[in-house]
């Protein structure tokens, strides 16, 4: 794996942005390596602070859909 650092495996991490093409092509133009490694960085971290979000978001979502249900259920009773 040593062997991918620091220019191959910055066009490796570049090429598996699939989905967002404007960023994979911006990414993959950049000519410094170092500047590209720290773009996908940040871009990688981005992308987990936003999936960290929603997943907390479906969470609380789903666990007031839990209570409400109870409550409906004990009214009903």
């Amino acid at each position: 794996m040593w062997n991918l650092f620091p220019r191959p495996f910055s066009f490796f991490i570049g090429s598996t942005f699939k989905g967002v093409p404007r960023e994979q092509h911006a990414l993959l133009e950049l000519t410094d390596t170092r500047a590209r490694l720290k773009s996908e960085k940040e871009t990688l971290r981005n992308t987990l602070n936003y999936l960290t979000a929603t997943s907390a978001g479906k969470d609380v979502f789903l666990s007031s859909l839990v209570v409400n249900l109870k409550g409906e259920r004990g009214r009903r009773d």
